[in-house]
């Protein structure tokens, strides 16, 4: 990933993904430990919510990994597979 901060100095994390997918997640001001991410897809269609998504992977037919390409915050990371209930219910609707 790399780090780096906005015209607005905010702080913004990109990562680059597999298949030419990019997150890029913003820090809240007002919520430090919170971030606004979005996803971009490998034709630039910008993508901001779960549902957005999997209505876009359904329309085009496109089979990503929920685990890999998903709306985790930043540094969420923990030993288990599945960090959260969100994401358990966002790989379940992915497939």
């Amino acid at each position: 990933y790399k780090l780096d901060m906005n015209a607005s100095g905010d702080e913004v994390i990109m990562e680059q993904l597999p298949g030419g997918w990019t997150k890029r997640s913003v820090q809240r001001r007002k919520e430090p430990s919170r971030w606004d991410t979005t996803l971009c897809t490998p034709n630039n269609v910008k993508i901001r919510s779960r549902i957005a998504l999997i209505r876009y992977i359904s329309e085009k037919q496109i089979v990503i990994d929920p685990r890999v390409i998903n709306f985790e915050q930043p540094f969420s990371k923990t030993d288990s597979n599945i960090k959260s209930l969100n994401e358990g219910r966002f790989i379940t609707e992915v497939k």
